[in-house]
């Protein structure tokens, strides 16, 4: 078994709330033992950084031991790829500029024997 979660976190420019809901999510989580999957939309780039010097929700989820999924089946992994936002909000662009990376598969299997990899990732098409 394994514990699959959906999340959505506040827009962008809500930093600290965005925290909060990362430190949350990670709090409920670790009370189940089972490997974890995180779906989610958290707003937050791995570029950000937090003018208080505080972790930003994407550090927060990595550092409580969460894999990108991403990052963890690409063996050429730049900042620039997966960048998941660009559209304008009515979606109408005909073509988008994408510049950041806010929409995230993590994923946290401790307790697996052999400790192999949990998922596998690909990509299908060059245009999003």
């Amino acid at each position: 078994p394994f514990l699959a979660v959906s999340a959505h976190f506040v827009p962008s420019g809500a930093g600290s709330i965005q925290d909060e809901q990362a430190k949350e999510l990670v709090d409920h989580l670790s009370k189940s033992s089972h490997p974890k999957i995180v779906m989610a939309d958290i707003n937050s780039d791995p570029r950000d950084k937090n003018d208080d010097g505080s972790d930003t929700p994407y550090k927060i989820l990595t550092g409580a031991g969460y894999t990108d999924l991403w990052l963890d089946n690409r063996n050429d992994a730049a900042s620039e790829d997966g960048l998941t936002w660009g559209h304008n909000a009515s979606l109408t662009n005909e073509e988008a500029n994408f510049t950041k990376r806010i929409d995230y598969v993590l994923y946290k299997d401790e307790g697996i024997a052999g400790k192999k990899k949990m998922a596998w990732m690909e990509t299908y098409g060059d245009d999003p």
